[in-house]
């Protein structure tokens, strides 16, 4: 998703630190008089995000992730408190988005990308096949085996907790992003960034100070990604979504439903749901935004 973020505008106290992970460049803007301090902030964030994808990621072997989608019905797994955040959060946003959010449809990502060859066994779980023990941190396989996959919300969690951690470090005024496709601020200072139209890029579609807040944006630029948990089809919707929410993890996770939803949907979310949040949806055609949206 083209956001840019408008870095001439910045004086010399904002520093930058970037980190590849979670297959994307990770970066940090951190507004602070002392560089070293700033830096050194940013490191031990950058750790806590390895850790982060060590934990959330299918593809690492031994990950918590991976251990969940080993489970058989009947058995369990304790993960770390981080990944059971996480997991806690994708069932509320699974009921929220009426099941149009499922993390539990890894193998048909693969099968639709080609990277499962069409005679391989495909799992069709859901999220909602796993119980939660708060208890013990355990994960339980109800039935059928899982095939988790975070990668709706895995970065705008990894930020979310990384503002935690910088706040903990009494960092007040910093923009963190992983990728284009995930961004969040914090403080008391506006971030100046810029949307673009997807289908005609050279066309600035809004310009907006983001503050204390996060934006998701999901969208073709990766070609058909997005598998409807209902029908177990890919989509190919001709739109963009961008979410301005409080979490990055929600943000990210109502963008990727966004592309599901049909618009007037997404507005009956929007007014039903105990989550703040705006919405902008570009289509070819058209081009949609909440009341409460940025300019």
């Amino acid at each position: 998703m083209n956001n840019q973020l408008l870095k001439e505008q910045f004086d010399q106290s904002v520093h930058r630190f970037q980190q590849l992970a979670m297959n994307t460049v990770f970066e940090i803007f951190i507004a602070h008089p002392d560089f070293n301090f700033a830096q050194s902030a940013a490191h031990e964030a950058f750790a806590l995000l390895k850790q982060l994808e060590n934990d959330l990621s299918r593809f690492k072997e031994n990950s918590d992730v991976a251990r969940i989608n080993q489970l058989q019905p009947g058995q369990s797994t304790i993960v770390s408190p981080d990944t059971f955040e996480c997991l806690q959060l994708c069932q509320k946003l699974f009921d929220l988005t009426g099941r149009l959010f499922d993390v539990g449809q890894g193998d048909l990502y693969d099968f639709y990308k080609g990277k499962q060859k069409p005679a391989a066994p495909l799992r069709q779980g859901s999220i909602r096949n796993l119980r939660l023990d708060r208890e013990n941190f355990s994960v339980y396989c109800v039935k059928d085996s899982p095939s988790i996959d975070l990668g709706g919300i895995g970065k705008g969690f990894a930020l979310d907790r990384m503002k935690e951690f910088l706040q903990d470090w009494e960092i007040n005024r910093a923009l963190l992003q992983g990728g284009y496709s995930s961004i969040l601020a914090f403080g008391d200072m506006a971030w100046p960034l810029s949307i673009h139209h997807i289908f005609r890029k050279d066309e600035l579609l809004c310009r907006l100070n983001l503050k204390d807040a996060a934006l998701g944006a999901s969208g073709l630029a990766k070609g058909p990604h997005i598998v409807n948990p209902l029908t177990h089809q890919p989509v190919d919707p001709q739109k963009a979504v961008w979410i301005l929410a409080p979490k990055a993890a929600i943000a990210d996770a109502l963008s990727t439903s966004g592309l599901i939803l049909a618009e007037s949907d997404l507005e009956n979310l929007q007014r039903k749901s105990e989550i703040p949040f705006e919405f902008l949806i570009v289509t070819p055609d058209a081009i949609l935004k909440s009341n409460g949206w940025l300019d």
